[in-house]
């Protein structure tokens, strides 16, 4: 996809930006947010990953690619519009290098997921009416 992005941009655009509701919005996301804590509770030993200074930074930089009906992930796929760095220049909250480069790690993430999810959706629907209706069950 990103071999031949001015081909995919729009439609990925439309798919991210206009097809997916914010719930389904929230649960691209959550394939990552869901590896993540798994990954930290391993890393850190810790079952409430919650109480991680790291996993709180997550968890506003998913709010932040959330925002305006996804326009803060579609955002990190150009370089102009407001990055999702802002969130922290604008706050008195100190971020380590480390702790930065973690974040940026993690948007990487998510912009990788938006395309797995827009490919597997595209080549197994041949159209991009959503996600599968499996994604509705919550068990």
């Amino acid at each position: 996809i990103l071999d031949n992005w001015k081909y995919h941009k729009s439609k990925v655009a439309s798919y991210w930006l206009v097809k997916l509701d914010s719930t389904k919005q929230r649960k691209v996301l959550d394939i990552v947010r869901t590896n993540v804590r798994s990954a930290l509770q391993r890393i850190w030993r810790e079952p409430d990953v919650e109480s991680l200074h790291l996993y709180r930074l997550f968890n506003r930089i998913f709010n932040r690619l959330l925002w305006s009906h996804g326009q803060g992930l579609w955002n990190c796929f150009s370089n102009t519009g407001s990055s999702w760095e802002t969130i922290f220049s604008k706050s008195s909250e100190v971020v380590s290098p480390r702790e930065l480069q973690c974040c940026r790690r993690l948007v990487q993430l998510c912009r990788d997921c938006l395309l797995v999810v827009y490919k597997f959706v595209s080549e197994s629907r041949g159209s991009l009416m959503g996600l599968s209706p499996e994604w509705d069950d919550t068990r």
